[in-house]
């Protein structure tokens, strides 16, 4: 599937980046990178948010998530979260 070029500038050039990692420091949350443990930069952040968008153009599903990030493409609209924490139950 093909997300327009459009959505994923206004999504990239929108979301706060800044504030995610701002929310990281505050929770001292780090990524283990090829160097280490460390605080990813806003342009790694970036990227991962670019590769998540590669993997639903690709058709392997219509959402893809790492490091926090969830990237969901449905009725020709682009979303990008950030989760802090997630809880799911499931009946027996």
């Amino acid at each position: 599937m093909r997300i327009k070029q459009a959505l994923i500038d206004e999504v990239m050039d929108s979301f706060n980046f800044k504030k995610v990692r701002k929310a990281m420091q505050l929770m001292d949350l780090q990524w283990e990178m090829e160097e280490g443990i460390r605080m990813p930069s806003e342009n790694e952040m970036k990227d991962v948010v670019i590769c998540l968008i590669d993997i639903i153009q690709r058709g392997l599903s219509n959402q893809a998530m790492a490091n926090g990030f969830l990237v969901t493409y449905e009725n020709n609209e682009l979303d990008v979260s950030f989760i802090l924490t997630q809880y799911t139950a499931y009946e027996a």
